[in-house]
């Protein structure tokens, strides 16, 4: 009697394997589109949550200045930030803006702030593309990735976002113009897989399209990503020279028609960017003054920077290769080049070498002794140098991860797998958690200040300036606000303010130790008066008795 029973059993269990079967087969076929999709959704629940829809306080001063610059430009039409006087000091605005006369601008490069306008001007969709631009970028690298693999195999490409953290780090920054780069550079990454696999000239024209992207929104970076873009592209198909070229010339156009369009709209002048009027400027020099050649502007490109001694290099890169979380793993990985480049046939492995020795000069020429957290005892990925470096940060995942998909020792493979599975999980624990600015800290810092916000809002009225040392970044949004830098210059544009009848106000929680600029405020017979010590807020008024 049982054998119906057992006969009815077996029929399910067939059945059911057949289901597994051609889910797994659907697996297979789509696992490059569930890899992108897996990064998607973790990216983009991470960037909402630490930063919200629509958030108005920043934990950097150049997401601040994007942020601004955008709405500036939108309830304006152009970048031009009206002051309440003339800014001689130039300090009347936040940090990263530059005062020319009775207005300011920003000094940052132009696209970034003009795109962000336009995506924050259609209201919450906007905003919410500006979230997921980061989620696309993610999921485009590690799709690309899984385009370079075996089938069976891309399932190795769910590392590759994280191996190398700190680009992950800034790409969860939105509002940074790194992190733009970084989509924009994981997209080209992913259209140049594409172009490896099917052979398809679209492909190719969209990869070195992709790259312009990136250089039009970092154009200090252009001269390195055409050149690498291009000796990788040469290298991966030295037969359409032609065709590569070509597109490497279109896309340089495009890039570059944007900035100087813009240019010419910031700072009068098209070969003249606002940065470089900051980089130019000297003590005896006014806004301006500064160099206007092609020259000029290709060396700024280049070489932003001094060029560091033998010393200060290995010391910062060691600093931020060996010495920064998992980063040692990393760096041990890029010996998997080594036999990657060795089945490569001469020319092409020359071209790859090329392509690898402009990636190191790309280190070398943004390294300085003086960018924030260069002189911090401890490496972090927060630093200016990690920032700088994240294009390579983002490519330094692909070797491991190839070598690790090619190779034919399933115990390599299988040992390999579980070092860097180990790395990635690592990884994200230094970016969720353990690094300095994790996307924890960044969620508490915007909770935090949005509340301390309100507070403040209560004690200073609108149309106020706000002078502070640090805290520009957090209150641009309600008030007209200036910096703090030196405290004898600090104290002229106060004073100036105060002249101007403006109602003058600090917050700055540590204002009561800043004994030389409270000195400096009283030789200009301006007096403070402390309306919240907890949340530092005081009030300048001028001393009516003298």
């Amino acid at each position: 009697m049982p054998r119906p029973i057992f006969a009815k059993g077996r029929s399910a269990l067939r059945i059911a394997g057949r289901l597994s079967l051609a889910g797994l087969r659907l697996l297979v076929r789509h696992q490059t589109s569930l890899i992108a999709a897996v990064w998607f959704a973790a990216v983009l629940a991470a960037v909402l949550w630490a930063w919200g829809l629509e958030p108005v306080v920043f934990p950097a001063p150049d997401e601040a200045l994007n942020r601004h610059a955008a709405e500036v430009i939108r309830t304006t039409g152009r970048p031009f930030l009206k002051l309440p006087f003339r800014d001689p000091e130039d300090l009347a605005h936040l940090r990263g803006w530059l005062s020319l006369g009775d207005y300011a601008v920003p000094t940052y490069p132009p696209v970034t702030f003009y795109l962000f306008a336009l995506l924050s001007s259609l209201g919450r969709p906007g905003y919410f593309l500006i979230a997921a631009y980061p989620a696309f970028g993610a999921a485009a690298f590690a799709a690309g990735t899984a385009e370079l693999l075996a089938i069976s195999r891309r399932w190795l490409a769910l590392l590759a976002p994280v191996l190398g953290f700190p680009a992950l780090y800034w790409m969860l920054r939105p509002w940074m113009n790194v992190s733009l780069l970084l989509a924009c550079l994981s997209w080209s990454f992913f259209f140049w897989a594409r172009w490896r696999r099917v052979g398809a000239t679209r492909w190719l024209s969209a990869a070195l399209l992709s790259v312009g992207a990136a250089a039009a929104v970092r154009p200090d970076y252009a001269a390195y990503l055409f050149l690498i873009a291009l000796l990788f592209s040469l290298a991966a198909s030295p037969s359409e020279w032609r065709r590569i070229g070509m597109w490497v010339i279109v896309a340089g156009v495009l890039a570059i028609a944007p900035n100087l369009i813009l240019n010419k709209v910031i700072t009068g002048h098209a070969l003249l960017a606002a940065y470089q009027i900051v980089l130019d400027a000297d003590p005896g020099q006014s806004a301006g003054q500064s160099s206007t050649g092609l020259l000029h502007l290709l060396g700024t490109l280049l070489f932003p920077m001094p060029l560091p001694s033998p010393h200060t290099a290995a010391t910062f890169l060691f600093k931020y290769w060996i010495a920064l979380g998992p980063l040692p793993y990393l760096t041990l990985g890029e010996l998997a080049l080594i036999p990657l480049l060795i089945k490569e046939k001469p020319a092409s492995r020359a071209l790859y070498l090329a392509g690898l020795l402009v990636t190191f000069v790309l280190l070398i020429a943004r390294m300085d002794p003086v960018v924030f957290g260069s002189t911090e005892p401890q490496a972090a990925a927060c630093h200016s140098l990690p920032r700088y470096w994240t294009p390579v940060y983002l490519f330094a995942a692909l070797p491991p991860i190839l070598f690790l998909g090619r190779c034919r020792s399933r115990l390599i493979l299988l040992i390999g797998a579980a070092i860097a599975g180990a790395v990635a999980v690592v990884s994200l624990n230094e970016v969720y958690t353990r690094e300095l600015g994790s996307l924890s800290y960044i969620q508490r810092f915007v909770v935090v200040n949005t509340r301390s916000l309100d507070v403040i809002a209560r004690l200073i009225p609108r149309g106020s300036i706000v002078y502070t040392e640090s805290n520009d970044k957090v209150m641009w949004s309600r008030w007209q606000v200036g910096f703090i830098d030196k405290p004898d210059t600090a104290a002229n544009s106060i004073a100036r303010a105060t002249k101007s009848g403006v109602r003058v106000f600090i917050v700055d929680r540590y204002f009561a130790r800043q004994h030389q600029l409270q000195n400096e405020l009283r030789a200009r017979r301006l007096n403070v008066h402390r309306l919240n010590p907890r949340e530092g807020v005081y009030r300048v008024l001028p001393d009516i008795g003298g």
